[in-house]
C-alpha cells in the first residue's frame, strides 16, 4: 500500500516537471484527474460558483446554513438507526460546484463509530460538477446512497469516490414513506425496496463515478455521456483501488486518493458489479425506461447487468467492459449498438422480455460484441440485423422471432453458432460461422 499522500511544497516540482507556483497549471487541473488512467478533463474557466447543500429535518424544514464554505464540505450522518450501522442525511439541495469538494463521513461525528451504509436523500436534483468522497475510516469505503425524486446530475467535472455508489430517484410519495428516518432508511436498502421510480427523475452521467464493489444506477432514464464529440466522455469504474488515507480538504492532492494502476484482489472483485435499472410498468404491457450510452467507458470489475424498460442505444464512442458475465435486456424496446461490448464470460442480450406489445423489440449491431472466454446468447422478439462484428470463445446461440440478417462477422472460436427464426434467414456474409 501507498502510504499517507505528502503535500506539494513550493520547491517541490508538479506533474509536468516544472516548478509549482502559486498560480501554477496544477491547481486547475488536477481536481480533474480520474481513478484508472489519469484522464483530465479540460478547464472550463469561467466564472466560479459556490456550491449549495442544505440540510432539512423530518418536516422539510431548513437546518443550519449552506454546508459549503470556502469550497470544502464536511459533512457527518445526521441520525443513525438502532443498529448502529447505518446513517441518514437529509437535504434540500446538494450542489457541489467545479473546485469543491465534498467529503461524505461514515459517523455522526469526528469521534463517532464507523457505519457501513450512508443514505443521503435529497428533495431536488442533486448536481455535481466537484468531488464527493464517501469516507469510511479514513479511506474511501462504505455503501453510500443517493435518493432523489429530481435525479441526479454529474457533469463533465465531476467525480464520485465511494466504496460503493448507489443512485435512485424514485417517486416522492416512495421516497418519504421508505425513507422518513434511518431505520425506515436502514430496511430500505437491506431489502432494496424504494418504491416505483419518478416520472421526473434522470440519471445523467457526464462525469466519472469510481468505486471499489459496486455502482447500482437507477431512475426511468439514464444517460451517460455527452452526444457532444469534444467531451471528454464519462467513466463508471468499479474494481478500483484507493489510497489508505483520504486528502479531503487540498484540491491539488486529490490525485493521491487513488491508485491507477491495480485491480483489488479477487475476493473483492466478485462484488464490483454494474447495475443500470431504468424500467418502470405503465401496464397494459408498456413499459417505460431509457438508457443511452455515448462517449465514454463503463469498466466493470465484476458482471455487468443493464435491466432497462423500453430502449438502449449506445453509440459508436461507447465502451462497455465485465470482468465477469454481461446481461442486458428491454422489456419491450430495441437495443441498438454501435459500439463496444466486451466481457471476460458468458454474454446475454435480450429484446422483448415481456409478453407484452413487443413489435419494436428488434436488436441491431453496428459495433463490436466480444466473449473473450464464454458464449454469447442473443434473444430478440421480433428481428435480429448485424452489421458488425460478433466472437465468443463457446456457443453462441441466436434467436429471433421473424428475421434474421447477417451482413457482418458473427465467429464462435471454439464451439457452433446457432440460428433459430420465426419466419426468416438471410447470411450474407462470408466471415461467418452462423447457421440455422
Amino acid at each position: 500500500m501507498i502510504g499517507k499522500p505528502k503535500r506539494l511544497k513550493k520547491s517541490q516540482k508538479s506533474l509536468n516537471g516544472k516548478t509549482d507556483k502559486k498560480n501554477s497549471l496544477s491547481r486547475k487541473v488536477l481536481h480533474y484527474v480520474l481513478a484508472a488512467g489519469f484522464v483530465f478533463a479540460p478547464w472550463l474557466g469561467g466564472e466560479a460558483y459556490a456550491g449549495n447543500i442544505v440540510r432539512i429535518d423530518a418536516n422539510g424544514a431548513s437546518i443550519g446554513d449552506n454546508l459549503m464554505q470556502n469550497g470544502v464540505a464536511d459533512i457527518y450522518a445526521g441520525e443513525v438507526d438502532t443498529s448502529g450501522k447505518v446513517g441518514l442525511n437529509r437535504f434540500n439541495t446538494f450542489t457541489v460546484e467545479n473546485g469543491e469538494i465534498a467529503n461524505l463521513y461514515f459517523k455522526n461525528s469526528s469521534t463517532g463509530s464507523a457505519l457501513d451504509t450512508l443514505v443521503n436523500t435529497v428533495e431536488n436534483q442533486i448536481n455535481i460538477s466537484g468531488i464527493v468522497n464517501g469516507i469510511r475510516n479514513n479511506t474511501i469505503d462504505g455503501n453510500l446512497y443517493f435518493i432523489s425524486p429530481q435525479g441526479m446530475v454529474v457533469g463533465s467535472t465531476g467525480v464520485i469516490n465511494a466504496g460503493s455508489l448507489t443512485v435512485v430517484a424514485p417517486e416522492s410519495d416512495f421516497w418519504k414513506y421508505y425513507f422518513a428516518n434511518a431505520d425506515t432508511s436502514a430496511n430500505a436498502v437491506k431489502n432494496r425496496n424504494w418504491g416505483r421510480l419518478s416520472d421526473e427523475g434522470k440519471i445523467n452521467i457526464d462525469g466519472h463515478i469510481n468505486t471499489a464493489t459496486g455502482i447500482d444506477l437507477e431512475a426511468v432514464s439514464i444517460n451517460l455521456g455527452s452526444t457532444a464529440s469534444s467531451s471528454p466522455g464519462f467513466s463508471l469504474k468499479t474494481g478500483v483501488v484507493f489510497n489508505e488515507t483520504v486528502n479531503t480538504d487540498d484540491i491539488d492532492q486529490q490525485i493521491n486518493n487513488v491508485l491507477t494502476n491495480e485491480r483489488l484482489t479477487a475476493s473483492t472483485d466478485e462484488n464490483g458489479n454494474i447495475y443500470l435499472y431504468a424500467r418502470k410498468d405503465e401496464g397494459g404491457g408498456y413499459y417505460a425506461g431509457t438508457l443511452n450510452i455515448n462517449n465514454g467507458l463503463l469498466d466493470s470489475a465484476g458482471n455487468v447487468r443493464l435491466e432497462i424498460g423500453n430502449t438502449i442505444t449506445t453509440n459508436e464512442d461507447a465502451s462497455i467492459k465485465s470482468g465477469k458475465e454481461m446481461n442486458i435486456f428491454t422489456e419491450t424496446g430495441s437495443i441498438s449498438n454501435d459500439g463496444n461490448i466486451d466481457a471476460v464470460q458468458m454474454i446475454q442480450i435480450t429484446t422483448g422480455n415481456s409478453p407484452g406489445d413487443s413489435s419494436d423489440a428488434n436488436f441491431i449491431n453496428r459495433g463490436t460484441i466480444c466473449s473473450t472466454d464464454g458464449g454469447f446468447s442473443l434473444t430478440a422478439r421480433n428481428s435480429v440485423l448485424n452489421l458488425g462484428t460478433i466472437k465468443s470463445n463457446g456457443e453462441s446461440k441466436f434467436t429471433a422471432g421473424n428475421t434474421i440478417i447477417n451482413t457482418g462477422e458473427i465467429i464462435s472460436e471454439n464451439s457452433n453458432v446457432q440460428a433459430h427464426i420465426g419466419r426468416n434467414f438471410c447470411n450474407i456474409s462470408h466471415k461467418s460461422d452462423l447457421w440455422s
